[in-house]
């Protein structure tokens, strides 16, 4: 008596073999098997791993050059007018500074301005004139006439003259820095021993080491002034003070 045969042959799919389908099958449990050894692992880089500090190096220095915001400003019916007083107390600044040593190298402008003036007393504004103001940046490297140069701008200049402010720099800061990035080494050096310590750990081997952008220079002057209508008129007091120098340096160190 002959069984009859039930089982249900599904159609291949167009292109496929038995062959091809038992070597994709086996491909596919060999993936799987990978992914379970592998696991969830989290990719490190035992390199990175360390102490990081960040090492600040501050140096105490007097600044050598002073540099002046110098302007002049003035109002006229048109602007040729106003221009031309500007442009003459502008002349009367640099010949003044000439005189006093200052090299046209160290003068730049810094801006110029024109703009309307309007009379807004009635319903409608009116253009009353206009305003051209020019001003420039200069630095005078003997420090210690400052005061008696910008007395004589000032003068020169007459009601014109405008003074935006001072500054204090340090004319070559490079041996400074050297300084200062000395100091900085040797404090992360220090807060990283300080931090294994702690922890319990040594301190390796540097990984790496990056100085951190911003150092410059921290004046802390002091620009006093006083003008009146008298005869005799108090020297303007210009007073550098001390400035700093600062370095900062991220230092990774190694644990041993």
């Amino acid at each position: 008596m002959r069984t009859s045969d039930t089982t249900t042959r599904l159609p291949l799919p167009r292109g496929a073999t038995p062959g091809r389908l038992a070597l994709g099958a086996l491909l596919a449990l060999l993936a799987l098997a990978a992914a379970a050894c592998v696991g969830d692992v989290t990719t490190t880089d035992l390199e990175s791993r360390g102490i990081a500090v960040t090492g600040v190096g501050r140096v105490s220095v007097e600044p050598d050059v002073v540099i002046v915001d110098l302007g002049a400003e003035a109002t006229g019916e048109t602007v040729a007018d106003a221009r031309a007083e500007t442009a003459a107390a502008i002349e009367a600044i640099r010949a003044s500074l000439a005189a006093n040593g200052v090299e046209d190298r160290d003068i730049r402008t810094s801006y110029l301005h024109i703009y309307p003036m309007f009379d807004y007393r009635d319903e409608e504004p009116e253009l009353s004139g206009f305003t051209v103001s020019n001003g420039v940046e200069v630095r005078i490297r003997a420090i210690d006439d400052a005061s008696a140069i910008v007395d004589e701008v000032i003068e020169a200049a007459g009601d014109a003259i405008r003074v935006g402010g001072i500054r204090f720099q340090v004319d070559d800061p490079a041996a400074h820095l050297d300084d200062a990035r000395e100091l900085a080494v040797a404090d992360a050096a220090s807060k990283a021993e300080q931090l294994a310590n702690l922890a319990g750990v040594n301190v390796g081997v540097v990984l790496s080491i990056s100085e951190v952008t911003g150092r410059g220079w921290s004046p802390a002057p002091t620009v006093v002034g006083a003008f009146d209508d008298g005869e005799a008129l108090a020297a303007t007091s210009i007073a550098p003070g001390e400035g700093e120098i600062a370095v900062s340096v991220v230092v990774v160190y190694a644990i041993e």
